[in-house]
């Protein structure tokens, strides 16, 4: 019983210190685009730019996982985060390449207090306005 008890507990205490910031960015009628920065435990971060087509079933993930000291929750509470992302987290997979890969460029529009992104992946240059 005193196991069981311990081990809800630690697994409650984890759950309440994993945060997850979510980010909702309009992009007009090219599809949708949503920001994900998650807690992975020991200062690492993992963040996540998903790209929804308009048909609502394709969906295009990008992600780096290699974020260290918060450093990503950090930028987007400064107002800048600049960061490459790939469909296989950075992981070479063609001769040292990153196939599919994106570019992130987040800034906050201290005006309007809503993060202006630009996202080039795929050939596009995706151009957003996110907020949490």
């Amino acid at each position: 019983m005193k196991t069981t008890l311990a081990i809800l507990t630690f697994l409650f205490s984890a759950n309440v210190f994993a945060k997850t910031i979510t980010l909702t960015c309009v992009m007009g009628d090219i599809g949708d685009m949503s920001i994900k920065i998650e807690d992975q435990g020991e200062g690492k971060e993992k963040l996540s730019v998903i790209l929804t087509a308009m048909d609502g079933v394709t969906v295009r993930t990008y992600v780096n996982n290699n974020f260290l000291n918060q450093a990503a929750s950090q930028g987007l509470k400064e107002g800048k985060i600049q960061a490459i992302l790939s469909k296989t987290n950075l992981v070479a997979s063609f001769g040292g390449a990153f196939l599919d890969a994106g570019v992130l460029e987040l800034n906050r529009n201290r005006e309007t207090q809503k993060n202006e992104v630009i996202f080039a992946a795929e050939g596009l240059v995706y151009v957003a306005t996110c907020a949490q």
